[in-house]
């Protein structure tokens, strides 16, 4: 007899979602809703172990994460207008 292997879907299964191609950007109050581009860039390991870390501490998605940072120092002044 031949075995057929089992699918078992996970939640880190990666999974085909149209919707998740639209992001929140809630971090400025506004419900505007904006189609997500890819950004690259590297960073150190050590860099990339802390900001990983640092979104799984605080429950959020590395682009939310990235987000609410940047919309942190643009608010304390730091960003040259």
């Amino acid at each position: 007899m031949s075995r057929k292997a089992a699918t078992v879907m996970t939640l880190d299964a990666p999974v085909s979602n149209p919707a998740r191609s639209i992001a929140d950007t809630g971090s400025t109050g506004m419900e505007t809703r904006q189609a997500l581009v890819p950004l690259s860039f590297k960073v150190t390991k050590s860099f990339k172990k802390r900001y990983q870390q640092a979104a799984l501490n605080a429950d959020m998605k590395l682009n939310e994460l990235l987000s609410a940072m940047l919309d942190h120092w643009e608010s304390t002044g730091q960003a040259k207008q």
